[in-house]
């Protein structure tokens, strides 16, 4: 055999090794010849350079990084073949090729960059980073980024993180993220930092020495760090430094955050009596509604005291003014949302009569008609079945009775009677059972006052509509001895809620717990997200932690567990920021916490800790957020 007939393979993956092809690169001062095949060349490999690349991205300015692939044969002959290459990423989320030049994109992040030539092929490596920097403060003449990177580190300068709180977990799509910080050493300047493997946000800014400070990142650079991030951990940490002696500077202990997987879905309507506890001013009370998949938007008016109600009888009662009735229309708060964000109910009051549940329409309408038929069904508490179609709402005068109605006329279907006063009801999201609060008070128009309740289950058969096998879930024992306020977690298996001692409604010693709705284990309190800043300084459990209600969506954390995400109301200090003036107190406000199932099976605190959703309006109690997986645009 002589090595003319002998052929061998380009040691990298080369197609068609037994056909005669062109050779991929002719030795310096050579001439093509169309006849020569593989066996002529021998072996040969490629390489691109740079091999192994990092690319920085500054203020979303994108890089080009230009790429040659060489050619090497088993003589040692080379040439550049880089006209004659293909160019592949195994993420193109990061950037794409032109040619052979790679222009990054809108994400940070590592990838492989496969080059080919006639069916031979090679790698190389890219790494791209983003640091973001930008000057919020009136400090612009200054060139604060390269003040801080020279400045010598003086712990004494440390400014104090008061906002977020260590090993916070947010969805990526969080849409303004915050940080609050407390300085006690006479700083004026500050570095507010997120980092995470390969991205870098800085904000710079003037603030007041010795006091409270906060800063938000622009909602466009935090799209960028929750996308990226996403699923991930990420540090956070503020630095401080006297702009009269900018070569010292001290830094924060680094706290770690964490972003979950999936960004949040659907929407939730709350309830807020207007600006602040002085009622001075001149935010409308209502119904607000936040959609998530719009991060940055603040919350609209659902329904508010400029619109009105028309009853039965046509008469248009102005949610101030109550019309004919001799008192205006009142609190709203006791409202329900199907699940397809199509029906809506809600409790409003008119005269003396106490609380009405009226029918009020659908969200797709513009404005809010009542579409009850005579006579008036009243109620305090409804629920949606899980199809919306049917409505389920507790009885008047104190009566243990749930009845079941159609959602489009109010027509009763059925009715389930129960021992004492029942409220608060709740469908499972599989639409197979119920939870309600039994208690003991004697006046439904007084339910929110309920202080010996208890929560009860009870199976539900869609086919019959029917109600079976009542059991209690949560009894009303010892200091805690009224549970209140379920709500199912998206799975149907768990139940969160509120328990105390006294009444349920603005209990300032309230805390949140979770319990397996199969009855097998006993609650478990919920300690991360219960925990806040009480603003009492002479009494720790003034928190009110309150109106817990379940998202119904389920994300991961970054270890891949499944997590549930809740909302409830607290009145806990938000860093440094004052709610409702802090006139008298601070404001219920609207946050958010995440409970892990896997760690609730092993009787561990499966909560995490809670974060302040941004979209509410700071200057407003706001209450009971129903979630729905859809917000609907009004027609106009």
């Amino acid at each position: 055999m002589t090595g003319r007939t002998l052929i061998v393979c380009a040691s990298i993956l080369v197609a068609g090794c037994n056909s005669p092809f062109r050779l991929p690169i002719e030795p310096s001062g050579s001439t093509p010849d169309d006849s020569q095949t593989m066996a002529d060349a021998g072996t040969f490999t490629l390489k691109v350079e740079p091999a192994n690349v990092t690319l920085t991205v500054a203020n979303n300015v994108p890089v080009t990084q230009a790429y040659t692939v060489i050619s090497t044969r088993s003589d040692g002959t080379t040439g550049d073949v880089t006209s004659l290459a293909s160019w592949t990423l195994d993420d193109y989320s990061v950037g794409n090729f032109s040619g052979s030049s790679f222009t990054t994109s809108a994400k940070p992040g590592q990838t492989t960059v496969h080059a080919m030539v006639q069916g031979a092929s090679a790698t190389a490596q890219i790494t791209v980073n983003f640091t973001i920097d930008r000057v919020i403060g009136s400090s612009t003449s200054m060139n604060v980024a390269q003040m801080f990177a020279s400045a010598t580190e003086d712990a004494s300068l440390a400014p104090t993180v008061l906002y977020p709180t260590a090993a916070t977990m947010f969805p990526p799509n969080i849409g303004d993220f915050e940080v609050h910080w407390q300085d006690s050493a006479n700083d004026d300047l500050f570095q507010v930092q997120v980092s995470s493997p390969f991205m870098e946000m800085s904000l710079y800014t003037n603030e007041v020495p010795n006091a409270k400070s906060y800063a938000a990142f622009d909602p466009a650079d935090w799209k960028i760090f929750g996308d990226a991030m996403r699923g991930g951990s990420f540090m956070v940490k503020v630095r401080g430094m006297k702009s009269s002696s900018p070569s010292n500077a001290g830094t924060s202990p680094l706290m770690n955050l964490k972003l979950s997987k999936n960004d949040i879905a659907g929407g939730i309507y709350y309830w807020s009596p207007g600006s602040s506890l002085s009622g001075t001013g001149t935010i409308p009370a209502g119904i607000f509604r936040h959609d998530f998949s719009d991060a940055t938007s603040v919350a609209e008016s659902y329904y508010d005291d400029s619109k009105s109600i028309i009853d039965d009888n046509q008469t248009v009662f102005n949610f101030n003014s109550g019309g004919s009735e001799s008192q205006p229309l009142g609190c709203v708060g006791c409202h329900a949302i199907s699940a397809d964000g199509t029906q809506f109910s809600a409790v409003f009051q008119r005269g003396n009569t106490g609380n009405k549940e009226k029918w009020w329409g659908d969200v797709l309408a513009t404005t809010i008609d009542d579409t009850m038929t005579t006579p008036d069904p009243s109620w305090g508490f409804s629920t949606f079945d899980p199809t919306g179609t049917l409505i389920l709402t507790n009885s008047v005068n104190g009566a243990g009775t749930l009845t079941l109605r159609s959602s489009s006329t109010g027509v009763a279907i059925t009715t389930l009677s129960t021992a004492g006063t029942v409220m608060q009801p709740e469908f499972s999201p599989t639409g197979d059972a119920i939870a309600y609060v039994q208690g003991t008070i004697a006046e439904y128009n007084l339910e929110a006052f309920e202080s010996g309740g208890k929560i009860l289950l009870q199976d539900y058969n869609a086919s019959t509509k029917t109600f079976s096998n009542p059991r209690t879930l949560v009894t009303a024992s010892g200091t805690n001895n009224n549970a209140y306020y379920p709500s199912w977690s998206p799975d149907g298996k768990w139940i969160i809620f509120d328990q105390a001692a006294g009444e349920n409604y603005a209990n300032k010693t309230a805390k949140l717990y979770i319990v397996a709705a199969d009855g097998m284990s006993a609650p478990i309190l919920l300690s991360a997200a219960n925990t806040g800043v009480s603003p009492d300084p002479n009494d720790a459990s003034d928190l009110t932690n309150s109106w817990p209600k379940f998202a119904p969506f389920v994300d991961a954390d970054p270890a891949g567990n499944s997590v549930y995400w809740f909302t409830f109301s607290s009145k806990r200090l938000f860093g440094a920021r004052a709610t409702c003036s802090q006139d008298p107190t601070p404001c219920s406000q609207l946050w958010m916490a995440p409970f892990s199932p896997a760690a609730a099976t092993q009787a561990a605190d499966p909560s995490g800790p809670a974060f302040h959703l941004p979209f509410q309006n700071i200057e407003t109690l706001n209450y009971a957020a129903q979630w729905t997986q859809k917000v609907l645009p009004f027609i106009n």
